[in-house]
């Protein structure tokens, strides 16, 4: 995904683990990814796009 910049990264965050998103505790996504993913070999980049000369 792209963000026009760190304060939207973290709003759209807030918004998606939010009560009712269904991503929160006890909605059943982290159950269902334990069917498929291996939490402990699963990573995540934040890159930054620069323009150089």
């Amino acid at each position: 995904m792209k963000f026009a910049d760190e304060a939207a990264r973290r709003a759209r965050l807030a918004l998606v683990l939010a009560e009712g998103s269904g991503v929160a505790e006890g909605s059943g996504v982290a159950e269902d990814e334990a069917r498929f993913l291996d939490r402990s070999a699963t990573r995540a980049w934040i890159v930054e796009e620069r323009v150089s000369a």
